[in-house]
């Protein structure tokens, strides 16, 4: 075990077939690796505490609405039989929440990278994507998993609910634009 280790992860756009991807229908995603997230986990002599922009406080006492990040770090935590563990998370992310860019899957990579890190054991990639799905389940109900696949990676995915994710080459001469209306969305 570690004194401090960190996981990083990025937010996504998804190109084509936002909603259809849910009904098992094809989607295209991209990472955005510009608008990132890092967890970084440090042993504390005492307490469970959890820092980002939107808690600063125990563990314990993270509001409902980050039920599904809260669960994710309790099973991690008995994943390592460490559930006593003293420890400090700060979640230091650039992504902009409930505006479809995958916050709560790029969250979730982020932390649970950090999680084996800090425990030294090796996170093989359908481990990874099992784990994000825990958090997804509880945040949004029936996920496809194309956030989490997008967010983990940094390449393009050609992305079918319940098929593995395909990356897809893309080498366009154009540029994409994204705007951010600052409207808020309950993406679940």
């Amino acid at each position: 075990m570690l004194e401090q280790a960190t996981g990083t992860s990025h937010a996504k756009v998804i190109l084509i077939g936002e909603h259809s991807v849910v009904y098992h229908q094809p989607a295209i995603a991209l990472p955005l690796p510009a608008i990132n997230i890092t967890a970084t986990l440090t042993k504390r002599a005492a307490g469970q505490l959890i820092i980002s922009n939107e808690h600063s406080g125990e563990l314990s006492e993270m509001s409902e609405a980050y039920e599904g990040i809260r669960q994710l770090i309790t099973r991690l935590l008995r994943n390592f039989n460490a559930a006593e563990l003293s420890f400090t998370l700060r979640i230091d992310s650039l992504i902009p929440q409930e505006r479809g860019m995958g916050s709560s899957a790029a969250s979730a990579v982020a932390i649970i990278r950090a999680f084996f890190n800090f425990f030294e054991v090796e996170l093989p990639d359908v481990e990874l994507q099992r784990w994000a799905n825990v958090e997804e389940m509880i945040t949004h109900g029936s996920p496809s998993g194309i956030d989490a696949a997008t967010t983990a990676h940094n390449k393009p995915v050609w992305f079918v609910k319940g098929s593995q994710p395909e990356t897809i080459p893309m080498n366009l001469d154009a540029t994409l634009i994204l705007a951010d209306t600052g409207v808020h969305g309950q993406t679940g």
